[in-house]
């Protein structure tokens, strides 16, 4: 298996953007590692990691909650602000040493179709925004659910 030779920690969405997307440069995000700990590809020799990119957001307004794809699920737990349905669901993910290491972006792009969280996120009509080269987008779940774009795996 090949070693990881450099680990990059961008600020911003766009740096990670561009470190993601150099040609030929076997690059994996980071995100809570769950999966990508589980099952890195041998050919990955950079890993761009997240948690500093801004993506750890938690925002309640009148009909809406913006949860970050690098919120930890037991974030959502403790959250006071959300549901009940979705604390409860994220609770169930596992056990909290694992829920304080996946985050919800890596449920998302894991789509797993056993998971009560993202069933969960499924009833509150949720909207998922992609940060891609080309712009940024927002599109409802069950759309990403089906068609995920290119290029996104859980890290």
């Amino acid at each position: 298996m090949k070693q990881i030779q450099t680990y990059h920690r961008p600020e911003t969405v766009e740096e990670a953007l561009r470190l993601l997307h150099r040609p030929g440069t076997p690059t994996a995000l980071l995100a809570g590692g769950t999966a990508l700990n589980a099952h890195r590809d041998p050919a990955v020799a950079e890993l761009v990691d997240l948690q500093a990119a801004g993506l750890d957001e938690l925002q309640a307004g009148p009909n809406l909650l913006a949860l970050g794809a690098m919120v930890r699920l037991q974030q959502v737990v403790d959250w006071p602000a959300a549901p009940p349905l979705l604390r409860d669901m994220a609770h169930r993910a596992g056990p909290n040493t694992l829920r304080n290491q996946g985050t919800v972006g890596g449920a998302l792009v894991r789509a797993d179709w056993q998971s009560e969280f993202v069933a969960a996120l499924l009833l509150f009509a949720t909207q998922v925004t992609v940060h891609t080269p080309a712009g940024t987008h927002t599109l409802p779940l069950p759309d990403f659910l089906a068609d995920p774009p290119a290029g996104l795996a859980g890290g």
